[in-house]
Parts: structure tokens; sequence; C-alpha cells
């Protein structure tokens, strides 16, 4: 998270986020996109047309959990 905020990076898109990813981009104001499409051009063309749930919390549970 730390290297994405020093990018200037404002958004990210996974298919799942756990607790330690979710906390830091958090901390960082970085975006977090869901999406379990299957290609890269056909997530990248739903985010920018808006198509993308943003979540603002974990959506799996830790490793160690």
């Amino acid at each position: 998270a730390q290297l994405m905020a020093k990018e200037s990076v404002s958004s990210v898109i996974s298919g799942n986020y756990g607790p330690n990813a979710s906390s830091g981009l958090n901390a960082l104001n970085i975006k977090m996109y869901s999406s379990k499409v299957d290609t890269i051009k056909n997530v990248i063309d739903n985010f920018l047309a808006g198509n993308l749930v943003e979540v603002h919390d974990a959506t799996v549970k830790g490793h160690h959990s």
C-alpha cells in the first residue's frame, strides 16, 4: 500500500481484500473496488463505466483468523 501511495494510486480493483490490505488501503485513502469479471479488459471497461462496487472493509478473513 505504501508503494501505491507513493505512485499516487487512487483506486485498486481486486476479487477480494483481506483485513491487512483493506486496513492499509483505507489508511492511505485508496479506494477499493471489487470485481469477479474474468478478463482485465472487461474489468477496466466496467470500472470506467462505473459498474464496479466500491468496498470499504475486508471481504475475506485473514490467513491466521
